[in-house]
């Protein structure tokens, strides 16, 4: 059990923490993943890749030799406990974050024990990581393309084509909360959803069989479908982007969560929000229909919609469905939201 607790520390200290639980589910979740070896490894590991040899060299105090290092690490690399890096024909590898990381490197090895056990935990303990209660928020939403072809001012970092244009290898994989939903008897309502990984993101995915490499032009195309479904965009937080997901309301660990919340829009990282023109808007409810957080509203009164700002995240997919044009998106920063500066797989 000690070996457990000490890697639920470490993981604690990630920028998405792993905080401790009084049911102690966390435990239970470690379990199920490593092995109590492997769990000795990880607590060795840190967020920035580190040469095998370094890491043998670290451990040989403790009975490790370069081999069992190299093998037992290898293992953790194909069950998606760590990330590594192949430069110049030598591995690197280090520690991530149970989410974003370990958790959605478990597609297509989930099962309904586990579930119940991440749901359970995903309450009691990560709720606040995922949201960034007091921090640094840990995803962040950009606007639909359609969405603000009226702002010439969109900054680089807010523009998905550009955050595409910027990557040099793509992938594509099924969503991971689209699967566990599955699992637990609740179908996402929606046909399409993509989880899009860029540079070791996708050279980790491709190489776990969880992802297809795509080109440039297609992982474009993909979105285009994911913002025709009316599916909320949401990069990494951090200065090198390396995933893209495109995520509902239904079935996104991050926006059902948020959505428990009353004002969800104050723990999301956006430069932007909805605004309707009461003078254009014909009341028809379309954007009320498509919205993922329940941030608009038709007043039964005036027969006109409101956007509720403590609960707009800025997704813009409620712009391109509104016949009247009435509701467009409003800058309300000029500079991002402050991000996550270290980047753990370079």
């Amino acid at each position: 059990m000690d070996v457990y607790r000490d890697l639920q520390e470490h993981l604690d200290e990630m920028p998405v923490g792993y905080p401790r639980t009084e049911s102690g589910v966390e435990i239970s979740l470690l379990q199920k993943l490593f092995t109590p070896e492997e769990a000795r490894l990880a607590c060795n590991l840190g967020m920035l890749p580190i040469h095998v040899k370094e890491i043998s060299e670290n451990l040989k105090n403790k009975g490790w030799d370069e081999d069992k290092v190299a093998e037992t690490l290898k293992t953790m690399g194909k069950k998606g406990l760590i990330l590594w890096s192949h430069k110049k024909g030598e591995d690197y590898y280090c520690l991530t974050p149970m989410v974003v990381g370990i958790y959605e490197l478990q597609l297509n090895k989930l099962n309904v024990d586990f579930l119940h056990d991440f749901e359970q935990y995903l309450d009691e303990g990560l709720k606040a990581e995922l949201v960034g209660e007091g921090k640094t928020p840990q995803s962040r939403t950009i606007p639909i393309e359609e969405s603000v072809e009226h702002l010439p001012q969109i900054a680089s970092f807010d523009e998905v084509r550009q955050l595409v244009e910027n990557q040099s290898k793509f992938a594509v994989a099924d969503c991971i909360c689209r699967q566990a939903q599955a699992l637990l008897d609740n179908e996402c309502k929606h046909s399409k959803g993509f989880c899009f990984q860029f540079g070791t993101g996708a050279y980790n995915f491709i190489n776990l069989g969880l992802a297809k490499e795509i080109t440039k032009e297609e992982a474009l195309e993909l979105l285009k479908q994911a913002q025709d479904e009316g599916l909320v965009l949401q990069p990494t937080n951090a200065i090198k982007n390396i995933s893209i997901c495109s995520c509902c309301g239904c079935s996104c660990e991050y926006l059902r969560t948020l959505n428990k919340y009353e004002k969800p829009a104050r723990m999301v990282a956006s430069n932007f929000h909805a605004e309707v023109d009461s003078e254009e808007c014909i009341g028809c409810g379309k954007c009320e229909e498509r919205c993922h957080m329940g941030a608009i509203t038709v007043n039964e009164e005036t027969g006109i919609a409101e956007v509720n700002l403590d609960r707009c995240i800025g997704c813009g997919v409620c712009v391109p469905v509104c016949a009247s044009e009435a509701v467009k998106m409003e800058i309300l920063f000029v500079l991002p939201f402050p991000v996550n500066t270290i980047d753990v797989i370079s």
